[in-house]
């Protein structure tokens, strides 16, 4: 297993496997991405018109840094994320490297490719790239992605209830490395 950073993937050969995986994935996020325009929007409750592939959301999200990890040469999973976020929900720790989206294409799940991910954002980033803080969101009901941040050592930061829909809420989450 190998990862490779990306500054952004636009014109990148593995533009069309990202394409991919994200497709594979997109109805599995609550909201699904064929509802969302940005890996940063704010309202997530109100738009429930789909579409049936998430052009919008992969248009977006192509321009951001990826890490991208391939097994046997082939493209299994993605991570994205945003340089120098900020936003109200993460006041409290100012500017982190924002985890926006990340993807494992379905045969490669059970790899353990989502801990590599973190753990090349929590120490193996360019330097250029390295902040004091990471930071992410996912939706209460993900239950997996929210036992695995806790056991990084990630704080829950902001919580806003039935924010993508009733009884399930955004949850913000950021470490310091």
């Amino acid at each position: 297993m190998t990862i490779q950073f990306y500054e952004s993937i636009v014109g990148k050969e593995v533009e069309q496997d990202i394409w991919q995986i994200l497709c594979a994935c997109s109805n599995e996020f609550v909201p699904p991405l064929t509802s969302r325009e940005s890996s940063t929007q704010k309202n997530l409750n109100g738009n429930t018109t789909q579409i049936e592939k998430p052009y919008t959301y992969f248009n977006g999200m192509k321009k951001q840094p990826f890490l991208v990890a391939s097994i046997d040469g082939q493209t299994a999973a993605f991570m994205t994320f945003i340089h120098n976020y900020h936003c109200d929900e993460l006041s409290a720790i100012g500017s982190s490297n924002y985890i926006t989206t990340v993807c494992v294409s379905p045969e490669f799940r059970g790899k353990g490719l989502l801990s590599m991910f973190y753990n090349y954002m929590e120490h193996d980033l360019p330097e250029s790239f390295r902040l004091t803080y990471l930071s992410t969101r996912t939706w209460s009901t993900n239950l997996i992605q929210i036992k695995s941040l806790a056991k990084r050592g990630y704080t829950k930061a902001t919580v806003l209830k039935d924010h993508r829909g009733k009884g399930i809420d955004t949850v913000y989450f950021y470490k310091q490395i």
